[in-house]
């Protein structure tokens, strides 16, 4: 078992060395009590002991005797150990201090991460003697730091909401809740001015910056960016309404619309699109599905087009809006019954008396729908008491044309 030293009996080991390094210096040598069995461990207990109940987070030994005992005593205090070494010793980020010894002066650094601010630390060094130092620190403000956090895309006009997360200030002082503020420059948000989320409503497709600033209570900042995608969304059209004579054309019991042949009536439908989208979505018409040549552009959300219907019969209309980037709405469609008009005639005189073998001369004016005018027949019956072309209707013979 190792024997136990007293201070006294570790004080006698201490070796003096007069004169060295230089003249006038007095050199105390621990080396005696490093090669005596127990003597650096009592030594160890004697120099921590003071100091257990005192809460010590760190110990800075000073190189190269301060490494001997540092260490130890760092142990047994169950604290971390800093080792202040001479200049260009430590790797990474450094602070030096200069000091005057008695034959000369030096310098010695330490790692800037060694310590923080919330350690309490104790300096040794190995001749069992005290001193007290003051310094003057710096304490360098740290910036916070946060996290973006928002969906990749959203589509036009409608809310998104970014949120500041993981927000930190290590060094605040100031309390709970009040570390740090967000605001976000160029962004309308729903909350106000200085919070951690933001709902805003972009108007506009395509990307959009969004930037959020961090502002800590010691005044300095940090600024994060992050991009959205705006996406397009697809126009939409409204029903489509006939109408003639500035009437509404109202529908059947089949939804069906009924207008004359040639009879001029107007179509209408409103497109609905994203502001920046209204200014060129086109109404694209079609009046007949039997006719698909027959198409109606316009641009705008408001489509007042004037058709008609040369050919009698069911018609399936057809109308949709596309925006400038080719999305397209659903196809809204209708019916309309086109009814033939049948033509008229005028001018035949009433009964007229005639010598038999005379010659009658007849004229009459026949009239019908512009687009029926080109295959107009008029067809006479002179005799309307025969049944010449045997049909069982005596009066719709047709012996003459013309």
């Amino acid at each position: 078992m190792a024997t136990q030293f007293g201070p006294d009996d570790l004080r006698n080991l201490v070796a003096d060395f007069p004169d060295f390094p230089q003249a006038g210096v007095l050199f105390r040598d621990i080396s005696p009590i490093l090669t005596t069995p127990g003597a650096l461990s009592s030594a160890i207990d004697l120099m921590s002991k003071p100091f257990m109940e005192h809460s010590i987070s760190k110990v800075v030994g000073i190189e190269a005797r301060g490494f001997l005992l540092g260490p130890q005593i760092a142990d047994r205090l169950g604290a971390g150990f800093c080792p202040a070494r001479k200049t260009g010793k430590l790797p990474g980020q450094v602070v030096t201090a200069t000091y005057d010894l008695e034959y000369g002066g030096d310098s010695i650094e330490i790692q800037t991460d060694c310590l923080d601010k919330h350690d309490k630390v104790l300096v040794v060094d190995e001749e069992l003697d005290t001193d007290e130092l003051v310094v003057d620190v710096v304490v360098l403000n740290r910036a916070p730091t946060f996290n973006l956090t928002h969906p990749e895309s959203v589509e036009v006009e409608s809310p998104i909401t970014v949120e500041a997360v993981d927000i930190e200030d290590i060094d605040t002082s100031s309390p709970s809740g009040q570390q740090v503020t967000i605001t976000w420059p160029g962004l309308e948000c729903n909350e106000g001015i200085t919070q951690p989320t933001c709902t805003f409503t972009p108007m506009f497709e395509g990307p959009i910056n969004i930037t959020a600033v961090a502002t800590d209570d010691d005044g300095d900042t940090t600024i994060l960016s992050s991009e959205v995608m705006v996406l397009n969304i697809p126009p939409t059209i409204s029903t489509p309404t006939l109408t003639k004579g500035g009437q509404e054309i109202l529908p059947d019991e089949n939804g069906t619309w009924h207008i004359d042949e040639d009879e001029v009536g107007v179509l209408k439908a409103t497109a609905s699109d994203s502001q920046n989208d209204e200014g060129t979505v086109i109404v694209q018409w079609h009046p007949s599905l039997a006719d698909e040549n027959w198409t109606i552009n316009s641009i705008g959300v408001s489509s007042q087009e004037l058709v008609s219907w040369n050919t009698s019969g069911e018609h399936i209309i057809q109308v949709r809006a596309i925006d400038a980037d080719g999305a397209t709405s659903d196809v809204q469609q209708a019916t309309v019954m086109v009814h033939n008009v049948p033509p008229t005639v005028e001018g035949l005189p009433g009964n007229t008396p005639v010598f038999e073998d005379d010659a009658l001369n007849l004229s009459v004016t026949a009239s019908d729908t512009a687009s029926d005018l080109a295959t107009l027949t008029v067809c006479w019956d002179l005799d309307a008491k025969a049944d010449t072309d045997g049909d069982g209707v005596i009066d719709n013979d047709c012996e003459l044309t013309g």
